[in-house]
């Protein structure tokens, strides 16, 4: 596999040596970014659920002070730098946190997934890329018509979606920090008590490495057959939801509801992250999504596309909601995904041409989106090798 390494024009080329990033020369300990010897003694954590790694002062290119986790290597943190407050003890205290870059692809074009898995999520930990993102449908049944295409015809790549737990856990076998996450895993249409225990397994083999983003689904077709009622998907995914927290937060859960009923059971291994792994729930900005959010979950993973012009606005709303029940908006995890990077007939002039420029970056950082995705082609190695590199440097030139 190649790594980055910054060439004398300040691009990037690939080179052999995982090693040679240039942000582990551009993130250097720096007794003297901070104003005094309190500020310097402060550290922050992370608020991730259960995983606060230590933050140290540091540099930040081309400004005042910055925070990078210690003990972490700053190449798998590509990012743009956002502010964010610390806590009362220090009112006037800012500093910085990373906005990070994460990937997913259509695995459902891939025709040697043996290879193709391990291969993919080595690249994208060696290009300094934060985590990698799988969806999922349990099957497409013939007579489908998609809920958000105009004339309803599903495309092919629909066909086939391999099963998101396994391929993640293909991936954590050959990585070590990244991030490993579904775009959206439908809830629904699981028995709450399997799917718990199979999140619960890869956090555990992945050393606690799940972002678990969830979804309420679109296909009524492949609801029904899964015994779920499209009328009562919401409902069936609450009260799912609610099964899986209490299976892993619980030494000894029950449950009795209209959708999940078990008695008083074990369910071991629990995961690595405590509480729980986070839980980023997807869907349109409506008040029942934000609903949600605010009971169930850690965060917000929308698809660009969905929200159009409503971004900002669905973040103030979604800000209101959160405050409305009595929790920190600035707790929120957001991460905007763009899975339209790789649709159609893509080439490398294509992918460029439909990433987000700086501006829209910079806007997204200040919106509070903590994690930017894109989807990277894989119609063949040349040109998803080509993408990688060049996604990579976006991020790198946002740091």
């Amino acid at each position: 596999m190649s790594a980055l390494a910054r060439s004398p024009s300040s691009t990037w080329r690939a080179t052999d040596s995982p090693n040679t990033s240039p942000a582990r020369e551009r993130v250097l300990e720096d007794r003297n970014c901070c104003s005094s010897d309190r500020e310097k003694s402060i550290h922050a954590s992370i608020g991730r659920s259960g995983v606060a790694p230590t933050l140290r002062c540091g540099v930040r290119p081309g400004a005042g002070s910055a925070l990078t986790p210690s003990g972490a290597s700053p190449a798998s943190l590509p990012n743009i730098l956002i502010r964010f407050r610390l806590s009362s003890r220090v009112p006037d205290y800012e500093s910085w946190l990373p906005v990070r870059f994460g990937c997913s692809t259509p695995f459902g074009d891939v025709t040697d997934l043996a290879s193709f898995v391990p291969e993919f999520a080595r690249a994208a930990e060696e290009r300094g890329l934060d985590s990698i993102w799988l969806g999922e449908h349990t099957h497409l049944p013939v007579d489908s018509k998609h809920a958000y295409v105009e004339d309803g015809r599903v495309p092919d790549r629909y066909k086939s979606f391999p099963d998101p737990w396994t391929l993640l856990s293909a991936a954590a076998a050959v990585t070590r920090d990244l991030r490993l996450g579904t775009a959206v895993c439908l809830v629904a249409e699981h028995n709450p008590l399997i799917l718990a225990k199979q999140i619960a397994t890869v956090d555990q083999i992945s050393g606690g490495r799940v972002e678990f983003g969830v979804g309420y689904g679109w296909n009524k077709l492949e609801m029904i057959n899964n015994g779920v009622d499209p009328a009562r998907k919401r409902a069936t995914f609450r009260e799912k939801m609610r099964a899986i927290i209490d299976l892993w937060t619980q030494e000894e859960a029950e449950f009795k509801g209209e959708f999940v009923n078990f008695s008083r059971s074990w369910s071991l291994p629990a995961p690595v992250q405590k509480p729980r792994p986070p839980i980023l729930i997807g869907g349109s900005p409506t008040p029942g999504t934000f609903t949600d959010i605010a009971e169930l979950a850690d965060g917000y993973i929308p698809v660009r596309a969905t929200l159009g012009d409503e971004l900002d606005d669905a973040i103030a709303r979604l800000r209101v909601r959160m405050s409305d029940a009595g929790r920190d908006p600035d707790s929120l995890q957001l991460t905007l995904s763009h899975p339209e990077t790789s649709f159609g007939r893509i080439t490398m002039e294509k992918f460029a041409a439909r990433l987000p420029d700086a501006k829209r970056i910079e806007h997204l950082a200040e919106l509070g989106f903590g994690r930017i995705t894109c989807s990277i082609p894989n119609r063949d190695r040349d040109l998803m090798y080509r993408s990688l590199d060049h996604y990579a440097e976006l991020a790198e030139a946002h740091r």
